[in-house]
């Protein structure tokens, strides 16, 4: 008899424990899907027109010789971005991209569930190497926010909002906006920007090897940057290149010849650019811009600022390139002006502006003696 009681016992108090479980678990689901529904669907919806993109606006001049329109200037704030079309960007580039960051981006639904439980795993008991989740969608989603907050609640609505964009965007249309989004160190945002940064080519000019190199300094723009750790982004060059021929997207042959291939940076070139500053004539239009956007569409200062430099606004000046070149060369040269200095050991300033008697047109701004020293500086 006790014995039996005893099993009764045990029986009950298991079932109890279940039962417990169950009620428990149901009551913390619903708790939780509520909490979603009133916290996080609202924002996980994403206005596609109102992508984050940061683009480079340009400054262009006409050529006296030909008439065309030629390129001057690039006026850009914290991001450098150019945009570029997916049919302009090299498909060994697009496959790099996707064979090393979302293998299976062609055939999930924004999200792979698979690499998402086995990261949520990962995150909880730590068995093997760390590696991220996120799909190329999700990515992009973070690039174009800006909402990276390291919580399970931001993950949440990133997940949902990746499902969301899904269903708005071609597949196409995401890995165009992912690759002109993506940050790929010293000041670079998009492939091609980076192509220019590290190459000084344009991006249709580059091979498998050059572009597997920038495909791989997605991960660590800093431990990967070919510039300061050449080793190291060849090193991930060449994983992604295994990766590419295991998943048949190159040929033996290619692998081999892409491997092989001499990498040459352009260090010296992207020094001199980042050392340039803008010329008056530029520092006079941008604040034309500036007061152009704010009487037409009534913006504030910081607003139409913001928009000049992140907008892509191509800006077509009366500038004569030659002409401008030459005022600063002689402004720049001490051995044109007087020798004497002032009370406080001041020297004689000077500022020339050169105008087109026939048209009117501001050929040439010069604001100051002596090598410009930034950008936007006083203007006499």
């Amino acid at each position: 008899m006790k014995k039996k009681f005893k099993k009764g016992l045990i029986k009950d108090i298991i079932v109890t424990i279940i039962l417990i479980g169950l009620t428990t678990t149901s009551i913390c689901g619903v708790v939780f899907a509520v909490y979603i529904n009133k916290h996080i669907v609202p924002k996980a919806d994403m206005d596609i027109a109102g992508l984050n993109m940061n683009l480079t606006s340009h400054v262009y001049y006409q050529d006296t010789k030909t008439g065309e329109y030629k390129e001057l200037e690039r006026l850009h704030g914290e991001q450098n971005r150019i945009f570029v079309e997916l049919e302009k960007i090299p498909q060994d580039m697009q496959e790099a991209f996707v064979a090393i960051e979302d293998e299976r981006f062609y055939t999930h639904d924004g999200v792979d569930w698979k690499r998402t439980i086995m990261a949520a795993v990962n995150w909880v008991l730590p068995v093997g190497d760390n590696f991220g989740g996120s799909t190329i969608t999700q990515q992009l989603v973070k690039n174009t926010t800006g909402d990276d907050d390291y919580s399970v609640t931001r993950k949440i609505t990133e997940i949902l909002r990746a499902l969301n964009l899904d269903k708005k965007l071609e597949k196409d249309d995401i890995l165009e906006l992912y690759l002109n989004t993506i940050y790929l160190g010293r000041g670079a945002y998009g492939v091609q920007t980076a192509s220019q940064t590290y190459f000084g080519k344009e991006l249709s000019e580059l091979n498998l090897a050059e572009s597997a190199l920038i495909a791989g300094i997605t991960k660590n723009p800093s431990y990967y940057d070919p510039f300061r750790f050449p080793e190291n982004i060849k090193d991930r060059q060449e994983v992604i290149l295994k990766q590419m021929l295991t998943l048949e997207k190159i040929t033996e042959v290619e692998y081999t010849e892409a491997l092989a291939y001499e990498l040459v940076y352009k260090e010296t070139e992207y020094t001199e650019n980042l050392e340039s500053k803008q010329s008056y004539f530029a520092d006079a239009l941008v604040e034309d811009v500036i007061h152009d956007l704010m009487e037409k569409y009534d913006y504030s200062e910081q607003i139409a600022t913001q928009l000049l430099y992140t907008s892509g606004l191509k800006i077509y000046s009366t500038v004569d390139p030659t002409i401008q070149t030459t005022m600063e060369n002689v402004f720049e040269n001490e051995e044109n002006f007087p020798k004497t200095t002032g009370k406080n050991g001041e020297k004689p300033q000077a500022s020339m502006v050169v105008m087109d008697p026939y048209t009117g047109y501001i050929k040439g701004v010069v604001g100051g003696r002596g090598e410009k020293e930034g950008d936007r500086v006083l203007n006499r």
